[in-house]
């Protein structure tokens, strides 16, 4: 440094600035890609998986009330809406699943657990839904007495088996997306230290650099420009 000229220190002390600054500009940017993909991939994985889930359990519970109310109603106007409502609810049940199974099979990060239990609500729905849908020609055909037993005895024991599938696919999606979460915290508290700790380096090299710089004129020039320049003043104007 004592050997190094004035304008070799300027250099060397801006260049390692510079170089700081473009690593926070740099890692800032990086993190910042990251936090996008990571927030994308949640976005469009776990949470439109989960919500898919949940809308399939909504139209499953559908379905299930409108062929109840079939086998109940008396009135042709009734039994027509019911009919339109089972068969909306019965379509809607596979367009979820259909798009669920897609989400599984095509998405990456899914876990076996989590394959494994789509399989499972696919394997359940594979009965109920048939039965679903011979209650519901039942109700239809005014066979009540039939309808009701089949009910009793098939459609009870596998909606419930259904339901819980897909609440065990819902419970677990749901402990995945918050353990996402924490583990994006806790890499944001990271980058966030890092990021400020050479923020601080930064500025206590330049604290250094500009007064080692100062210190070194002020020695190679003897005292401060001000007092030099008027000095030279004065022995132009005869001072000597």
């Amino acid at each position: 440094m004592k050997n190094m000229t004035v304008r070799a220190k300027l250099t060397w002390a801006f260049g390692v600035l510079a170089a700081m600054v473009l690593l926070i500009g740099s890692m800032a940017i990086r993190q910042l890609g990251v936090a996008n993909d990571e927030f994308q991939n949640f976005v469009e994985g776990i949470y439109a998986r989960l919500a898919t889930a949940n809308e399939l359990m909504n139209v499953v519970n559908d379905r299930a009330i409108a062929a109840r109310n079939i086998v109940l109603v008396t009135k042709p106007e009734d039994l027509q809406a019911e009919k339109e409502a089972v068969t909306k609810a019965h379509a809607g049940v596979g367009k979820n699943l259909a798009q669920l199974k897609q989400m599984i099979a095509t998405q990456p990060g899914v876990s076996d657990e989590a394959k494994r239990l789509v399989a499972d609500i696919d394997a359940v729905e594979q009965k109920y839904g048939p039965v679903a849908q011979a209650i519901v020609e039942l109700g239809l055909n005014r066979q009540n007495e039939a309808a009701i037993a089949k009910m009793n005895d098939e459609c009870r024991p596998l909606l419930k088996a259904l339901n819980n599938a897909v609440d065990g696919f819902v419970a677990q999606s749901t402990a995945n997306a918050s353990k996402l979460v924490a583990e994006a915290k806790e890499s944001y508290a990271v980058q966030r230290t890092l990021l400020i700790s050479i923020a601080v380096l930064s500025l206590v090299v330049a604290v250094v650099a500009g007064a080692l710089i100062t210190r070194s004129l002020v020695g190679a020039l003897g005292a401060e420009p001000s007092e030099l320049s008027d000095a030279l003043g004065r022995v132009a104007d005869g001072d000597l």
